[in-house]
């Protein structure tokens, strides 16, 4: 019986380590958290939920886009273009219409079925100082026909139907031209607000 002692009197001394270690890990589990198991302090675990919040992240960034690059087209004047406006007031049928400004020059484009871009028409200002911002267009209430209103730095509001003529006006550089049902609106420097095409 005496080596059972010895035995059990080994036994009961790391059965004491181990309720004293036991004891400590409940004590402080305790006080500094509430895991009792042999995990560390819950870093692991919220860093895990971390990683699977950014993957679930990159998975929504996987949709495909509408668009597809289809061509390009570059101005021979190498200068900045400030404006590309589509056309919305086309009927139905009509090939989508776009008008590009920079430099002295607005162009007119028209989008082709099968991917490509055609020029339409091209206006180069006789100043070759001016440098056209931005574009509107609109359509004449009489006849339907497209109208695209221009302007830029010298403050001069030029509107395009087809070949025929244009209107200048405005003391300062046009930032902005709006239109509305028939008018175009423009915007100027100073604050003041003129009609670009008039009702007959």
């Amino acid at each position: 019986m005496k080596p059972a002692r010895k035995e059990e009197a080994a036994n009961n001394t790391q059965g004491d380590a181990s309720e004293e270690e036991d004891d400590e890990m409940h004590e402080t589990s305790s006080m500094g958290s509430t895991c009792t198991d042999n995990t560390s302090n819950g870093s692991e675990t919220q860093i895990n939920r971390r990683k699977r919040r950014r993957s679930k992240k990159k998975q929504q960034k996987t949709v495909k886009p509408i668009f597809k690059f289809s061509t390009y087209v570059k101005e021979d004047h190498g200068q900045s273009l400030f404006g590309c406006l589509f056309n919305y007031n086309l009927k139905n049928g009509e090939l989508p219409t776009f008008a590009t400004v920079g430099s002295n020059r607005v162009t007119i484009y028209q989008c082709q079925n099968d991917g490509g871009i055609t020029l339409k028409q091209c206006y180069a200002d006789p100043d070759n100082e001016e440098v056209f911002y931005t574009c509107a267009w609109s359509h004449d209430a009489d006849t339907g026909s497209p109208l695209l209103a221009a302007g830029g730095l010298r403050g001069v509001l030029r509107v395009f139907n087809g070949l025929e003529g244009h209107v200048i006006g405005h003391g300062h550089a046009i930032n902005e031209v709006k239109p509305k049902e028939v008018p175009a609106d423009v915007r100027q420097k100073d604050h003041s607000l003129a009609c670009g095409t008039p009702r007959r």
